[in-house]
């Protein structure tokens, strides 16, 4: 094992003020390991370990970590491997993201009592000190200092886009970060700051690089995908989409979530009916109520939401609209959450994504009156989760016997063997045979057995 002297940061701080790294020294410990390349090239190399919480976005930039620790020399090895170098991006959406992170700083500094942590993400920028208290082995990086990992550190320049494509089947691409919006619940604007969207130019020529290596899928993600393009005065997301898709090569494009004051009819008409644009959206709803809407400072009411789900599947009947909801939020009584679970029963979902309020530190939510008793807020969330789950049932029912455009991804289920593959309209299929086709598109028909979905050939 070895040593190397690495002198701190006299003053690491980001837009926001955090400040981690006060003049301190420490000593970089790194183990070997012998790695072969091309031909008989054997090289040493230092190990790192990357975690992601949290969003699509937080697993881009992971990606990106991953590139620059990869050019800086090290071996990336898998997360429960002892490494000398561990990454984890935070989550905090929600108390239980809060938890689950610091479990995971725990447990690296338990794997391997030499190794250093580097703990970022929204949890570590909001709550930079508690984590700091973790253990003197512990890095903490702001939100805005995350693509300078390793520049910080004394070991290599910032990270860039993402530029090698490991998984070729698909890939989240960061659109935007940051968000404007003021919902009195959430706490991730608070980590992410102001909304940034990146140059049109730039995306469309990341997506290019992406297709050109081999991408079958691209992601659009973002703190707050809708707006895109506010800030820069331009065209918005639908803009950007259509731009997209003028490109060359076999690929299609997929939204991630955008709110639904932002699915304008621009792109409606691209989800509905776009070859190239996955016919499937993610929309928040967060309630059914108009009253605990306006609490949370949300951009739409009840009527807004429908129209906007009535629309698109009027367009596309077979379009995959998902969303999340929130069960409990202060002020929510009997009758609001009874127009929530009436609201959820009303419009054909295809999935929902249920969450038990949690109080989040230096949001309003947090202050408010007639917080409902954590009880209560399980209670609510399960009866939901019960509504959700038949609406995932009946979406799945309605598409049994169609035929759909299935990305047969590389991964294999680990129950049936079986690789699995991703329908246009977000469903997850075992197909049979399928060594060899991997990363490739086939109409498949949608069946059922064993209680598992499958894609099998059509006949004839």
């Amino acid at each position: 094992m070895l040593g190397v002297d690495v002198k701190g940061i006299s003053d690491l701080t980001g837009a926001r003020g955090a400040n981690i790294i006060r003049g301190t020294r420490f000593r970089v410990f790194f183990t070997t390991i012998t790695v072969k390349g091309r031909g008989s090239d054997v090289r040493s190399m230092k190990t790192a370990a990357l975690k992601t919480l949290g969003c699509k976005l937080n697993q881009y930039e992971t990606e990106a970590l991953r590139e620059a620790l990869e050019a800086a020399g090290y071996a990336v090895v898998d997360f429960a491997d002892d490494a000398d170098l561990y990454v984890i991006n935070t989550c905090t959406v929600t108390a239980r993201s809060d938890y689950k992170s610091r479990q995971l700083v725990r447990s690296a500094l338990k794997r391997n009592p030499d190794a250093r942590l580097v703990v970022t993400g929204c949890a570590a920028h909001l709550d930079p000190e508690r984590f700091a208290a973790e253990g003197d082995r512990i890095t903490v990086v702001d939100n805005e200092d995350k693509p300078r990992v390793l520049e910080l550190l004394g070991e290599g320049g910032p990270a860039g886009d993402v530029s090698y494509f490991r998984d070729k089947t698909r890939f989240f691409l960061k659109v935007q970060e940051g968000c404007d919006h003021d919902c009195a619940y959430c706490r991730v604007v608070l980590a992410r700051g102001a909304a940034r969207s990146r140059e049109a130019a730039e995306v469309v020529g990341e997506v290019a690089r992406a297709v050109d290596s081999g991408v079958k899928e691209i992601v659009l993600t973002g703190v707050n995908v809708g707006g895109y393009g506010v800030d820069l005065g331009g065209p918005g997301l639908g803009a950007l989409v259509e731009e997209i898709v003028k490109l060359p090569g076999d690929f299609r494009v997929r939204l991630s979530s955008v709110d639904p004051s932002d699915l304008d009819d621009i792109l409606i008409e691209l989800v509905a009916g776009h070859s190239r644009v996955c016919p499937h959206v993610h929309l928040p709803l967060q309630s059914g109520d108009d009253g605990v809407l306006a609490a949370m400072r949300r951009r739409y009411n009840v009527a807004e939401y429908k129209t906007v789900c009535e629309r698109l599947l009027e367009l596309n009947g077979s379009a995959a609209v998902g969303g999340d909801v929130m069960a409990g939020l202060p002020g929510e009584d009997d009758a609001a959450f009874e127009n929530t679970l009436a609201l959820v029963e009303e419009i054909p979902f295809a999935y929902l994504h249920v969450f038990p309020y949690s109080p989040r530190p230096g949001t309003d939510a947090a202050a408010m009156p007639n917080q409902v008793m954590p009880e209560v807020r399980t209670e609510r969330a399960a009866v939901l989760r019960a509504a959700a789950a038949r609406k995932k049932e009946a979406f799945t029912a309605r598409n049994v016997g169609t035929t759909r455009e299935t990305l047969i991804e590389e991964a294999v289920d680990k129950e049936t063997g079986h690789h699995v593959g991703i329908t246009d309209n977000y469903l997850h299929l075992l197909v049979r045979d399928a060594a060899g086709r991997e990363n490739t598109f086939a109409d498949l028909v949608v069946a059922e057995g064993e209680g598992r979905l499958y894609g099998t050939e059509p006949e004839g």
